[in-house]
């Protein structure tokens, strides 16, 4: 997978696959098709507006390597994921946990 003009590529074998990139929380419930990424800088925003997300993703969720657990479990009250979860271990592992 390569980020190219804000989208992500993914090559299958028999061709590339483009997957459009979102990144912001405009409501409290997100619903992505495609790739949502989601940043320390996201998750800080949310918390100081007090308020909790929850996401679903049909493709790639990326959450950045500089997210803490902490903060993850303060901000993102659900996750669903029918795809590729692209986190540290221990977002994997809270991740699952909400299945």
């Amino acid at each position: 997978m390569r980020q190219e003009d804000n989208n992500y590529k993914i090559d299958i074998g028999l061709g590339e696959i483009v997957i459009p990139k979102v990144n912001k929380f405009p409501k409290d419930d997100v619903a992505a098709v495609g790739m949502f990424e989601v940043t320390k800088s996201d998750l800080e925003q949310l918390k100081s507006q007090n308020r909790k997300v929850r996401i679903s993703v049909t493709g790639v969720l990326k959450i950045g390597k500089d997210v803490e657990k902490e903060l993850f479990l303060e901000t993102v009250s659900s996750v669903t994921v029918s795809g590729i979860v692209n986190a540290s271990k221990e977002l994997k592992e809270v991740i699952k946990d909400y299945k």
